[in-house]
Parts: C-alpha cells; sequence; structure tokens
C-alpha cells in the first residue's frame, strides 16, 4: 500500500474481530483501517469442522472523502509452508488447464527444487486457460491442497528456500489500482486443505 508491503504496517493498524459460529463451520470477520487515507480492509475467514480446511476473502473499501494511495500486487495468500529439509523431495501437483487439444487437465508433476521458482497463470482472463487453479504441493507423506476461486485472470508462484521453507503466493494478477471514496473491490478467494498420509485419500476429502 503506497509502495509498503502489509507485512509492516497492518499490525499498527486498529482492529476488530467477530467470530459466528454456523453449524458445520466457524465463520471469522476480522477488520483492520487506516485512519490516515480511510482505506479498510476485512478478511472473511471460514474454518470448517468436519474437515481440516479454511478459506477466506478479503475485501478493500475506501471509506474516506479522497482517492486511496495505490494498492499493488494484492496475494490473497502469502505463506511460508514447511517443506522441511532443502534436500528432501517437494513436489507440486496439478492440471494442465485447457489447451484446447489432447493435453487439457492433464496432471503434471512438478519437482520443487530450492532456488528455481515455479509460476503458473492462465492466459486471456479465463481462469482455466492454460492453467488450472487448483494444485496440490506435497512433501514427505504430507502436504497441502490449495484452490483459487477468482473467474478472472489469477496467478500463483512457489518458491522453495535453501533452508527448506517453501513461499506461497497467489492473488489476482498485475494488481495496481487506487480507491476512489466509496468504492469496494475483493480479492480472489482461497482454500487451503493440509493432509498427512494418503494423497489420493487427501483428494477425495478434498472433493
Amino acid at each position: 500500500y503506497d509502495g509498503v508491503a502489509s507485512a509492516s504496517f497492518l499490525r499498527n493498524w486498529p482492529r476488530s474481530a467477530e467470530r459466528k459460529d454456523e453449524g458445520d463451520r466457524v465463520v471469522q470477520t476480522v477488520h483492520w483501517k487506516d485512519v490516515e487515507t480511510g482505506l479498510g480492509v476485512t478478511a472473511t475467514i471460514t474454518v470448517f469442522k468436519r474437515y481440516a480446511a479454511a478459506e477466506w476473502v478479503l475485501h478493500f473499501e475506501n471509506t474516506g472523502t479522497q482517492d486511496t494511495p495505490i494498492l499493488a500486487n494484492i496475494q490473497a495468500i502469502d505463506a511460508q509452508l514447511r517443506t522441511g529439509y532443502a534436500r528432501k523431495p517437494a513436489v507440486l501437483h496439478q492440471l494442465a488447464g485447457d489447451v484446447c487439444a489432447e493435453r487439457s487437465f492433464l496432471p503434471m508433476d512438478t519437482a520443487l527444487e530450492a532456488g528455481k521458482p515455479v509460476a503458473f497463470a492462465p492466459v486471456g482472463g479465463r481462469p482455466s486457460n492454460g492453467a488450472f487453479p487448483f494444485f496440490n504441493l506435497e512433501y514427505g507423506d504430507e502436504g497441502m491442497i490449495t484452490a483459487i476461486g477468482w473467474s478472472g485472470q489469477w496467478a500463483a508462484r512457489l518458491e522453495r528456500s535453501g533452508a527448506g521453507p517453501t513461499r506461497l503466493q497467489a492473488g489476482m494478477e498485475k494488481t495496481r489500482l487506487t480507491l476512489h471514496p466509496g468504492e469496494r473491490i475483493r480479492s480472489p478467494r482461497i482454500l487451503v486443505m493440509p493432509w498427512q498420509g494418503d494423497r489420493r485419500a487427501a483428494h477425495n476429502r478434498f472433493r
């Protein structure tokens, strides 16, 4: 925001939270607000009781009387995954996406090596054109399935460090904008499901 990473200032913004039990899920809503510019940020997080899964979506709203500073490179998820020792294999399982040919939606496996980031995005603003927004990062006998809920152009990137952990980032591609007073936008929806044991059983739980 205004050229500064949110990790350095968001913790200092006034914050409030609400929690609701909705039967098979718990929904928590967290609000932050910048008192100087009027930008409000809301995270709506759903945790499922039956499955070890959570999803969230972010909203940004200009509650002030002037245009906000520039919002850029919004990552709906920016997380460090515990992929352990760098020499322990980590494999990205994904689908090819629709390429209007026999390769459409074929499964692909990519070894995630330290210092060699893997980035992927669809083409032309169509969410499964050439890339698929569901993928699974496996390390040892565990991993995490991630889904990006967005009807347009999204992008994802995974980079494993030399120490072993992997940074996962995903969101709308090429975000750079200002909000006029009263304008409100949302991020892609993210769903994650960590798993242990059999990968095929994890895929069935996810489905």
